[in-house]
C-alpha cells in the first residue's frame, strides 16, 4: 500500500466482505475476507489471489529466477506426477507454500547467492517424502537469510525454540506454523524491501553501463586512437 502497488479495488473487496449484522459493520467482518482467501483458496498467499483478481502487480521474481513465470504448482507435479491422494495433495500445496517464500526474497536477502544452490533446495523440496524434510528445507532457507533481514527480537527470544521445532516436525500442520512464524515474527519485510529497492538499481545501473559500451567503442573508431581519450 505505501508502496501503491495495491490498487483501491483491493480495499473494496475486503469492505465488501459479509457482515452477521448490515447495520453494525465491524474492523472484524472487514477481515473475514482476507481469511477466506488465506485459509480456503487452493493454498494461495493472499498476494498471488491480489495479482490473479487484478488487485496488485505481479513481484519481481526473487531467488528462483525466471522459474516464478511458470506455475509451481504446475512445476511440481512435473516432477512428482498429478496427486491421487489428498496426503500428496496436501504435500504439493505445502511445498508450493514453501517455494513461494523464497520467490518474495531477493539475492540480496541471503548468503549463498550460487544458483546452484538454490536449484538444489528447489529439488530437495519437491522431492520432499513427509513434513519433517519440508521443515527441515525451511530450516535451511531460515540459516540463509542474512542477520539484517530478520527481527532481532525474534532472534533473541524465538529463534532456538524455533529451530528445534523444525528438527521434531511431525505433521504438515505444524509445519505450516513453523513457515508462517518465518513469515510474520521472523522476517523484517522492510528490510527486504529496502534490499529489493537496492537489487533493482543494481540491475539498473549494469543496463545502463551495457548500453554505453558500444558508444564508447563507436567514438574510438571514429577517433582512430588506441583507446585512449
Amino acid at each position: 500500500g505505501e508502496k501503491k502497488t495495491l490498487k483501491a479495488s483491493a480495499f473494496a473487496m475486503l469492505g465488501a466482505a459479509p457482515t452477521t449484522n448490515p447495520s453494525k459493520p465491524s474492523s472484524a467482518s472487514s477481515l473475514n475476507t482476507l481469511f477466506r482467501i488465506y485459509f480456503v483458496s487452493d493454498s494461495r498467499s493472499v498476494h498471488e489471489w491480489l495479482v490473479s483478481e487484478g488487485h496488485a502487480e505481479s513481484p519481481d521474481s526473487g531467488i528462483g529466477g525466471s522459474a516464478v513465470t511458470q506455475s509451481r504448482l504446475q512445476m511440481i507435479e512435473n516432477a512428482r506426477g498429478k496427486p491421487t491422494c489428498e496426503t500428496e495433495k496436501q504435500m504439493q500445496e505445502a511445498m508450493h507454500r514453501l517455494l513461494q517464500l523464497v520467490d518474495r526474497l531477493p539475492f540480496a536477502c541471503v548468503k549463498s547467492k550460487r544458483e546452484d544452490a538454490w536449484e538444489e533446495f528447489q529439488h530437495k523440496v519437491m522431492q520432499g517424502t513427509d513434513a519433517l524434510s519440508l521443515s527441515l528445507q525451511l530450516k535451511w532457507l531460515c540459516d540463509q537469510l542474512v542477520t539484517k533481514v530478520l527481527n532481532p527480537s525474534w532472534q533473541l527470544n524465538a529463534r532456538g525454540e524455533w529451530e528445534v521445532k523444525t528438527e521434531r516436525c511431525e505433521t504438515l500442520k505444524q509445519m505450516y506454523h513453523l513457515m508462517l512464524e518465518l513469515e510474520d515474527d521472523a522476517i523484517n519485510w522492510r528490510a527486504v524491501d529496502t534490499r529489493w529497492e537496492r537489487e533493482r538499481s543494481a540491475r539498473g545501473r549494469d543496463r545502463k553501463e551495457g548500453g554505453e559500451d558500444p558508444t564508447k567503442e563507436e567514438e574510438v573508431k571514429r577517433e582512430g586512437g588506441d583507446g585512449k581519450k
